[in-house]
């Protein structure tokens, strides 16, 4: 069964071991973008690794495909990006062996082609094994919705919370031994003088012994 992940993570796991191979389909209306995305995440997972690998992507698999894989170190990083049938899909799994010890590769394919793989390209599926992923890409926010939901469980409409007035509270502990410290609105400097003097541990309220103006 294909699971459902995102570019990021397909990313983070490409890098887990050696020689993965990772099967990524995407929908063809949104294949451009993932394409990007997968090829930005994947240069920036690489560079935090640190080990000296590089990234290549290639767009197309021709039947020299094998051979630009081939050629990678092992902790290098291919994109390989299938768009179309590739008319080396059966040279990649002919000469799957050659790439063994070689780089992590991510495929990134549509459906249509997917579906083909473990027809015409049976010892590459067997490798790919359970590395076959739906990718997505992420839903954005949708900020109105979000404070519709928050003026609907707290039954407030804007006028009611604007009404109680400005406030604010910071709670760095729940526990009884940590801090529970109201705070009102305040200048920065003022915060600091209460989190540099005014913090007992313990007591759940803050201390100062000169205490600041009323605001």
């Amino acid at each position: 069964m294909t699971q459902t992940t995102t570019a990021a993570q397909i990313a983070d796991d490409a890098l887990l071991a050696p020689h993965l191979w990772t099967l990524a389909i995407a929908e063809p209306s949104n294949f451009a973008n993932l394409a990007e995305d997968l090829a930005t995440e994947l240069q920036f997972a690489i560079e935090q690794e640190e080990e000296g690998g590089s990234f290549t992507r290639l767009d197309a698999g021709g039947i020299d495909t094998a051979d630009q894989i081939g050629s990678k170190k092992t902790e290098d990083v291919v994109l390989l990006c299938l768009e179309k049938e590739p008319a080396g899909l059966a040279e990649l799994d002919l000469y799957r062996n050659r790439m063994v010890g070689g780089p992590r590769v991510v495929i990134l394919t549509i459906p249509e082609i997917a579906d083909q793989f473990p027809e015409k390209a049976r010892n590459l599926w067997s490798w790919i094994g359970s590395r076959c992923f739906h990718v997505e890409t992420p839903p954005s926010l949708d900020a109105e919705a979000r404070l519709a939901s928050l003026r609907d469980h707290y039954q407030m409409s804007d006028e009611e919370n604007e009404g109680l007035g400005l406030r604010s509270h910071v709670h760095p502990n729940l526990d009884d031994e940590g801090f529970s410290v109201p705070t009102p609105i305040m200048q920065p400097l003022e915060v600091l003088d209460v989190l540099l003097f005014g913090l007992l541990p313990g007591v759940g309220k803050v201390r100062h012994p000169n205490p600041l103006p009323d605001r």
